[in-house]
């Protein structure tokens, strides 16, 4: 595999990240590097980690995280594997906070994010 990622979102009567974990973890041959959650309630609630989803995780409860929606992300990197390169991303913009996953390269983020800022 040269790139790939695995991207879920989910929106829920119940709490999202339990059924974010779980597709994250089917999801995990897509990427071992890196993954991340992001929850919405009230406020954008984001979790990025290193390592396997199983490992990554095992520090947090995830039972306990609130949120009906949310998005996960697991990443395979094809740069160094850094927190900041996990995802998903959290952009604070004067619209309001946007959680975003994405599977490939984004060649003029630094454009975009201007944009929405």
């Amino acid at each position: 595999m040269n790139e790939g990622c695995g991207v879920v979102a989910v929106a829920s009567r119940n709490r999202a990240a339990e059924s974010i974990y779980l597709a994250l973890m089917a999801l995990q041959h897509r990427g071992q590097e890196a993954a991340g959650i992001a929850v919405f309630d009230g406020e954008i609630k984001n979790y990025r980690v290193l390592g396997l989803i199983g490992e990554a995780f095992k520090d947090f409860d995830i039972e306990k995280i609130d949120g009906q929606v949310g998005i996960g992300h697991v990443y395979y990197s094809i740069k160094i594997s850094t927190p900041e390169n996990a995802q998903p991303t959290l952009l604070h913009t004067s619209a309001g906070d946007i959680a975003i996953a994405h599977n490939g390269i984004i060649t003029n983020a630094e454009n975009l994010k201007e944009e929405l800022m």
